[in-house]
């Protein structure tokens, strides 16, 4: 049997075993044989019913079984059943030995329990059982992981005991070292291995490939193979993985051939965890193609058959979220143009979960924060909670990610109940508030507008020592700015400043809100040139809360730039760049451009105009090209205003306005433009002007229109270049002109 057993015929050696049954000749040893084999095979089940089997039989357990238990029940984690088994070994009579302090000892260094394992050490020598080496390589590994002196401290015990210390001795100590970034330590004990007749093995130079990637030292990792492929020893697939890392890190998905190439010169084949390694790079480019790629290199995965991990789909899960996120800012995005309501999101999750399904994963601890991050940014709750109580009744305990992203999630629509509940259930689990916890917290007092507890909130985070952040100040000044309390939002604003903390974007949006709120263009406007005087580059967001907030945005703007560019022209084209990316200020841009053209008018005086054209000057181009594009003088724009522009719109003005009109396929406001342009005689106007309007009537197929802005060209009488530049425009729609 125990032959059977170690040649890994395990279904001959279960024949075996029962005839011997048969024959009432099974003793303990034969049942801790059997037993032992399903446990190293983590059959946990088969080898508690055998076990169940032999107390019904009357046979007892031996020290060899109980220590055999005891390790299965710590392969699954299982401590409760490793204590009861060693209570009932030591009941029954049987003084632990040393494997059963070794058992206990790997288990708990498996856990990473310090104390517990010092413990068991301790109850080893006042039991006056000797340790052997393997006691000490456990001890000694565990420091070692946790980067603690102790680990010296042990070798210099072994030496002095007399132990000849092994590769594990070796590999621990150099593990340590390099995980302290002291390569020179490291390659000190390197050299001792030969004084002890050792020679270097695969965890050796593995632990050297991966401390010396971790550095992205990619240099270093492959003279450490070129080395030990010297010294004979043949590198596995964790050393390739290690050194793809790497090379995807500093050269991009491009270095996957080449260390493909280099796999296959050595007979190995990827493994789950090479594709994992690629995957978990796709994913975190970001790009928009992600997930498609991702789900490329899942398709050759199955296709090498190899069977996925959990991990492997919680990298395609979390791709899978991030591309519904994406695809749900676009769609919202273009709700705001089209004023379409979006799909709804979350599709590519489900389509991930269901693989999941289908090849039997079970949802993990890490999928659910995974499809709690999805849940919470598409402001689905219910499905949250859902979740929530899955997990619970799976008996997966949530974790600080879990219950952070919740109250997040609560704290975004302001309900300030379920944020209380779940701080209170996580305190119940020990798991203690952190700055992102407290900041949920903020904002949900925030939103409900409970002053008083958002500053006791925040004087809490002083008084348990946690560091405030950008994020925490900003969640406090937000919760003023809301209010329009200009002060308090400056007096958090100037103190974040004053204790270190470095103003971003964000901070300074917070700030304009409170003054666009208040209805303060002056003061928007100090703030606005602050930030750029800081080196911070306003984005859309500005703009949209600078433009958008106020009850009378267009006058607010008019008063804003007049403070911020004065007549500087350029300026007024940087800002205007981002007011017109943003589809909610589309109709802001137009008319602070007719404002400004307006302002600066230049009549055509010097251009005589055919009397049909002047006459044109009394209608007006339609935003709809299926009414014959005209309207009548009642219906042109007018934007009465007590300021008046002093900026001149100059060729990068037009080029910005008409170009982006253009872009996002905004055929009325192109064509408004030109009306009212025309309408207040502008002329010269820049040639993309006329290109960009020809080219949206004959694109709509009004010919004769097209026609008309040419003869109004003409008489601006251009150079040759203009006129064979605009031609290129009609012969691209097949229609001469002269």
């Amino acid at each position: 049997m125990a032959s059977y057993v170690r040649s890994g015929k395990l279904v001959y050696a279960r024949e075996l075993f029962a005839i011997m049954k048969a024959k009432n000749m099974v003793d303990v040893a034969s049942y801790t044989t059997l037993i032992a084999a399903y446990a190293r095979l983590n059959d946990i089940f088969s080898a508690r019913k055998l076990l169940h089997e032999m107390h019904q039989v009357g046979i007892k357990m031996d020290i060899n079984l109980y220590n055999t238990m005891i390790n299965a029940s710590f392969k699954n984690d299982d401590i409760r059943n490793a204590q009861k088994y060693l209570d009932e070994m030591t009941t029954a009579g049987h003084k632990p030995d040393i494997i059963t302090f070794n058992t206990l000892m790997t288990g708990y260094s498996k856990l990473n329990n310090t104390i517990k394992v010092e413990e068991i050490f301790k109850s080893l020598t006042e039991a006056n059982i000797e340790p052997r080496i393997d006691t000490y390589n456990i001890l000694l590994s565990l420091y070692a992981r946790n980067r603690s002196e102790k680990a010296a401290q042990v070798y210099e015990t072994m030496r002095s005991q007399g132990i000849k210390p092994s590769m594990r001795t070796f590999n621990s100590l150099i593990f340590m070292h390099l995980s302290n970034n002291d390569h020179q330590k490291a390659r000190e004990v390197f050299r001792m291995i030969s004084e002890y007749g050792l020679k270097p093995d695969l965890i050796t130079y593995s632990t050297f490939v991966a401390a010396f990637v971790n550095r992205n030292d990619l240099q270093g990792a492959e003279e450490t193979l070129k080395e030990m492929k010297k010294q004979g020893v043949v590198p596995n697939v964790f050393i390739f993985n290690k050194l793809l890392a790497g090379y995807l890190r500093s050269y991009g998905l491009s270095s996957f051939e080449q260390i493909s190439i280099e796999m296959r010169n050595h007979g190995i084949s990827p493994d789950h965890v090479t594709y994992n390694t690629l995957m978990q790079y796709i994913k975190k480019q970001q790009n928009d193609d992600s997930f498609e790629k991702a789900l490329e290199q899942y398709a050759n995965m199955l296709k090498d058959i190899i069977r996925p991990s959990d991990r492997t789909l919680n990298i395609l899960l979390d791709a899978a979220a991030m591309k519904d996120i994406r695809q749900s800012e676009y769609l919202t995005r273009l709700m705001k143009v089209t004023d379409q309501q979006p799909n709804s999101g979350k599709k590519f999750i489900r389509a991930v979960l269901r693989e999941m399904k289908a090849k039997g994963i079970e949802l993990n601890v890490v999928t659910y924060s995974i499809l709690m991050k999805g849940f919470v940014y598409h402001g689905d709750m219910v499905s949250a909670e859902e979740a929530l109580c899955t997990m619970r009744s799976s008996k997966i305990p949530a974790n600080k990610y879990i219950y952070t992203q919740l109250i997040n999630g609560y704290s975004k629509i302001g309900n300030i109940t379920m944020v209380e509940s779940l701080i209170e259930h996580m305190s119940t689990l020990n798991i203690s508030k952190d700055e992102k916890v407290y900041t949920s917290l903020l904002n949900a007092y925030a939103y409900n507008g409970r002053i008083s507890d958002a500053m006791r909130t925040f004087a809490e985070m002083w008084s348990v020592k946690l560091t405030q952040d950008n994020v925490t100040y900003t969640s406090l000044m937000n919760m003023f700015a809301k209010k329009g309390d200009i002060y308090n939002t400056r007096q958090v604003f100037d103190h974040m400043r004053k204790i270190g903390l470095p103003s971003d974007v964000i901070s300074y949006t917070v700030l304009l809100t409170a003054y666009v709120i208040n209805r303060d263009p002056y003061g928007a406007s100090n703030v606005y040139k602050e930030m750029v005087d800081a080196g911070i580059v306003p984005d859309s967001v500005v703009m949209v809360t600078i433009f958008s907030r106020s009850e009378n945005a267009v006058e607010f703007a008019k008063t804003f730039l007049l403070q911020t560019v004065g007549n500087d022209t350029e300026a007024f084209n940087a800002i205007l760049i981002n007011i017109i990316m943003e589809p909610v200020l589309a109709q802001l841009a137009y008319e602070l451009f007719i404002w400004m053209a307006e302002g600066t008018q230049k009549v055509s005086d010097g251009i005589e105009l055919p009397l049909e054209q002047n006459q044109m000057r009394h209608t007006h181009y339609n935003n709809s090209a299926n009414n014959n594009m005209l309207i009548n003088d009642d219906n042109i724009t007018v934007i009465p205003s007590s300021h008046h522009s002093t900026l001149a719109p100059n060729e990068k003005t037009f080029r910005i306005i008409f170009q982006r009109f253009e872009e996002t396929n905004q055929t009325e406001y192109i064509l408004k433009l030109w009306s009212h342009l025309y309408q207040i005689g502008y002329f010269p106007l820049p040639l993309i002007v006329y290109k960009i309007v020809l080219k949206t009537l004959l694109e709509s197929g009004s010919i004769d229109k097209a026609m008309e802005i040419w003869k109004i060209f003409m008489a601006t009488k251009p150079s040759h270049f203009s006129r064979s530049q605009l031609k290129r425009v009609f012969v691209q729609y097949h229609v001469n002109v002269y």
